[in-house]
């Protein structure tokens, strides 16, 4: 009987180190480095959160630290179960007006990021819907689709400007990249001023409401206000101004606008995007749906499908219905067409001609799952397909598609 004891101990000891080696290695770290502009911020109180399933709520905290002198954090933590969980960073001090923040994504998107200017302001305008007083959350796809619109804007691992906000069509072309650092400037001054924070926290205040009182509610607040103390912001965006380039007068709005075109066509060759007319997103897939050619484009890669075909000739209106399929109002054709949801093809080969279309444009589903057509006025020997619609009626295909929800709106809300 006694011989059995130390045999029993030894195998429960053997146990416990193999479930602690298997603990050990489902253990991921979360590596970065938290600055303002180039200079470390030492002291900060990191935090890696794992993002709630509703609005700015349901949070929860997967690890932390203390940065050291030179800015460096080190996160152990388990990685959730769930592959499309979204995992964010907060980055607290060492005075109260300094809160930075990044958004990793899915758990080991980004084992080693920096937090600075330009990730905060990135954070604020991406989570924009999905932040609350510094918590993040909300539902899927949505939430994941605003993280990689995060990306879009700012590299998470440099902290520098995004490879699609800082090229073509984008970069220089337009004035979206100069906001963007403008705004990541109107953040250097909480860590170097507490009177700069103070007076610049007044200009972020919104309407009715309370003035913030660190660096990532200010940034959130712009971008719900984006309209809100314009011009103030932008002298306020000239006191510091490391981040390069930079806005040389006030804006009308500090609102962010991103140019996405299919591949950059060679010299001599046809864009992806020929005149697209419409656009609509399936509520329940992390993709949107352009009306050119029927193309279909992936928000997180950038990436388009083939040509959907159809029968279609100039397709304009666009409407995702209750089964997830996609209908295309032909402006050239007089046809509705139907994609499928899950596969991209039409569901009927030439779509659903009718002679009561003129030329459609905008297109609606009901709850009643009718599908209903602008239709504009008739083509003529004197027009061509580019005039302006005229014509005074509508065209409803009687329960052609799955019916959508109806929406539900809350009470009405002031700022």
């Amino acid at each position: 009987m006694c011989s059995g004891k130390p045999a029993l101990t030894i195998a429960a000891y053997l146990w416990l180190i193999m479930m602690a080696a298997s603990a050990r290695a489902e253990q991921s770290v979360q590596q970065g480095r938290v600055l303002s502009h180039t200079s470390p911020i030492g002291g900060s109180h990191v935090t890696l959160f794992l993002a709630g399933d509703e609005q700015g709520t349901g949070e929860s905290v997967l690890g932390s630290d203390i940065t050291n002198r030179h800015g460096f954090f080190r996160i152990p933590y388990t990685p959730p179960a769930d592959p499309n969980a979204v995992l964010y960073l907060i980055a607290d001090g060492p005075s109260a007006a300094v809160r930075f923040a990044t958004v990793l994504g899915a758990p080991g998107y980004f084992e080693n990021v920096t937090i600075n200017e330009r990730t905060t302001v990135a954070t604020a305008y991406a989570m924009a819907q999905f932040v609350v007083d510094g918590r993040i959350g909300g539902r899927s796809p949505g939430l994941q689709n605003a993280a990689g619109t995060f990306r879009d804007l700012v590299d998470p691992v440099t902290g520098r400007i995004a490879a699609v906000l800082g090229s073509p069509p984008n970069g220089l072309q337009t004035s979206t990249m100069r906001t963007f650092n403008s705004l990541a400037n109107m953040l250097v001054g909480c860590v170097r001023s507490p009177n700069y924070a103070t007076a610049f926290f007044r200009l972020a205040t919104p309407p009715g409401g309370n003035a913030p009182d660190n660096a990532l509610q200010a940034a959130v607040n712009i971008a719900h206000y984006s309209w809100w103390n314009n011009s103030l912001l932008f002298y306020a965006s000239l006191i510091y101004s490391p981040y390069r380039p930079v806005l040389w007068s006030a804006p009308e709005t500090w609102a962010l606008a991103i140019r996405y075109v299919g591949s950059v066509p060679d010299v001599g060759t046809v864009p992806e995007f020929g005149g697209p007319g419409a656009v609509a997103f399936d509520p329940d897939l992390p993709q949107g749906v352009v009306a050119d050619d029927a193309w279909v484009f992936d928000i997180d890669t950038g990436a388009l499908a083939d040509s959907a075909g159809g029968g279609m000739s100039i397709p304009w209106g666009i409407a995702v219905d209750g089964n997830d399929d996609v209908w295309v109002a032909d402006f050239g054709g007089q046809r509705l067409t139907q994609f499928d949801g899950a596969t991209g093809q039409p569901v009927a080969p030439e779509g659903y001609p009718s002679d009561a279309l003129e030329r459609s444009i905008g297109i609606a589903i009901d709850s009643a799952g009718n599908v209903w057509l602008c239709n504009t006025g008739p083509m003529t020997e004197m027009d061509s397909a580019q005039t302006n619609p005229s014509g005074d009626g509508l065209v409803v295909f009687i329960g052609l598609a799955a019916p959508v929800k109806t929406p539900l709106p809350g009470p009405p809300q002031q700022p």
